[in-house]
């Protein structure tokens, strides 16, 4: 019929096309690929189609989607990346990919791209990102103002992926003032605990390079950053002011809002209980591990003490 415009059957001939064996084998397979390319470009163009007498008919839409063929082949290739960013995300805790990120090196030019484009919209000088695009970044926490640049604006962001590095190797955010592995970053930890206590107080600086927005506090805030240094208490001591705690309480753990010292410290151990259960790197020996089994503290859910502890 006419209705279609070209027959799927006709896609025999694609395949049959350079068959030939031998020295020619290899252009007759570079023949037939090509050919396929272009009778799938054909295909979605017909898709897409506004002529009802010229679009592709239900059911070879439905066999070429059967197949796995995607419509769209930018929005797909759009979707994989940010699949890959999702991912780089949930591992590393930031959005800083790097340029030989080995998972996929494109990766680092498409995280710029996204931030390129949304720059530029916001001065009027091109088009914004699509709506469902920036939404679903959005959605991730994606960090829209990093750059790889030294510009004095993005040097926060950057001793704060140095800060997650740095609790990814030690098991939390407490860096010496005068730490010799990394000196800058101990002394921009010392000034974020001096801007916040500045800021509780009601003083504020103009141009105050470093000043804490809410959002850089909630950042700090969400992997653990303690405002007061004081002296740091071992992982020790903590179990045992959990232990504590529970003897007193006759529960496994504080609510939010309870105790949030300890609450706080429990859903950052039922995080890497998680994170070991998916076979993922922690920063627990088997022996800590076992300890917090041994009184009740098992991964539970994304959100296990909003109404007391869900554990069963």
């Amino acid at each position: 019929g006419q209705h279609g415009g070209g027959d799927l059957e006709g896609g025999g001939d694609i395949f049959d096309a350079g068959a030939d064996t031998g020295a020619g084998e290899g252009h007759g397979r570079a023949r037939r690929y090509s050919s396929l390319s272009n009778w799938l470009d054909r295909q979605r163009t017909l898709y897409r189609s506004d002529d009802e007498h010229q679009q592709l008919r239900p059911d070879r839409v439905r066999a070429l989607e059967d197949l796995g063929v995607t419509w769209d082949v930018r929005e797909a290739r759009w979707d994989a990346f940010f699949a890959e960013l999702r991912v780089f995300h949930e591992h590393n805790g930031h959005f800083r990919v790097g340029r030989d990120y080995p998972g996929n090196p494109k990766l680092y030019e498409w995280v710029r791209m996204q931030r390129y484009i949304r720059e530029k919209a916001e001065k009027g000088e091109g088009p914004p990102l699509e709506p469902r695009r920036e939404q679903m970044l959005n959605e991730i926490g994606f960090d829209w103002e990093f750059t790889n640049t030294g510009r004095r604006g993005n040097k926060w962001e950057e001793y704060y992926v140095r800060l997650i590095e740095f609790r990814a190797r030690h098991g939390h955010c407490n860096v010496p003032n005068e730490y010799k592995d990394d000196p800058l970053l101990g002394q921009w930890v010392k000034h974020q605990r001096k801007y916040y206590s500045q800021m509780r107080r009601g003083v504020f600086y103009e141009n105050q390079v470093n000043a804490l927005t809410e959002d850089r506090i909630r950042k700090l805030n969400d992997v653990g950053f303690l405002w007061e240094s004081g002296r740091f208490r071992t992982w020790d001591e903590r179990f045992e002011d959990l232990c504590a705690w529970q003897l007193q309480h006759g529960r496994a753990a504080p609510t939010r809002g309870e105790n949030e010292y300890i609450n706080l410290w429990v859903r950052k151990m039922r995080k890497y209980l998680r994170d070991y259960e998916k076979g993922r790197k922690v920063c627990l020996t088997e022996d800590k591990i076992e300890k917090l089994r041994s009184v009740g503290i098992a991964p539970g859910e994304e959100r296990p003490d909003r109404q007391g502890p869900r554990n069963k």
